[in-house]
């Protein structure tokens, strides 16, 4: 599966909604907007310094717990998107003719297209708009910072009716540190759970993500790691 990172990385300054008062009055709207703004602001200035990075991304795939396929690609910015260049494929042998071949083939391209609408419902919880960063804020509740500091934002109905978002920040670097979501794609129940770093630089990224879809007995693993700056 070619999935990208998803880019959740939240700024500084949101971990302040934490102390807004509750009632939602003028006040409270604009200092939420005000937020908002800075959080876009903030991702964009994140997501223009990884351009000056390589890095490689492993994509592990399993099926009833049993990995059936590894991809490892190097990830850097050409000519204005990022391009990948594989590395190792590990994936399962395909048969080489007739009947078994057909249906390995078309096996093959449904999963394939499976993963990516599944990708495209993913990365909308990135929230890559001030409005909707905005709108999850004005009706997300925000609890007390836990023993390690983190303060978890949670919300629903983000991006489909009933599903849940969940971003845990860290107050003293106000940086992303884990994110959670619960969704469904084509009536199968699926959830996210990631986890993110941040590099002496100050580069936040994520290093882990599991999805997982148990109707289907399918999990994919993405690792993000050997972060380097280009030259």
């Amino acid at each position: 599966m070619k999935t990208t990172r998803l880019r959740f990385a939240l700024p500084a300054l949101l971990a302040a909604v934490a102390v807004a008062a509750p009632a939602q009055d003028a006040a409270n709207i604009a200092m939420k907007a005000d937020v908002a703004a800075q959080v876009t602001d903030a991702r964009k200035a994140n997501a223009t310094a990884m351009q000056q990075y390589t890095w490689d991304q492993r994509t592990e795939m399993l099926e009833d717990g049993v990995v059936k396929d590894t991809r490892v690609q190097m990830v850097n910015w050409v000519n204005g998107q990022y391009q990948k260049s594989l590395v190792s494929d590990t994936g399962p042998s395909m048969p080489r003719f007739g009947l078994r071949k057909r249906i390995a083939e078309k096996k093959k391209k449904e999963m394939q297209e499976y993963l990516s609408g599944l990708k495209t419902l993913l990365d909308q919880y990135t929230m890559g708009t001030t409005q909707a960063v905005f709108d999850f804020m004005m009706k997300a509740s925000v609890g007390a910072p836990d023993a390690q500091g983190l303060v978890a934002m949670s919300g629903g109905s983000v991006v489909s009716p009933g599903d849940s978002l969940t971003i845990w920040t860290n107050l003293a670097s106000k940086k992303t540190q884990k994110i959670f979501v619960g969704t469904t794609y084509q009536g199968d129940p699926i959830t996210l759970t990631a986890t993110f770093n941040t590099l002496s630089t100050g580069l936040n990224y994520m290093n882990y993500a599991d999805i997982q879809v148990p109707a289907k007995q399918l999990e994919v693993q993405v690792s993000n790691f050997n972060y380097n700056r280009n030259n």
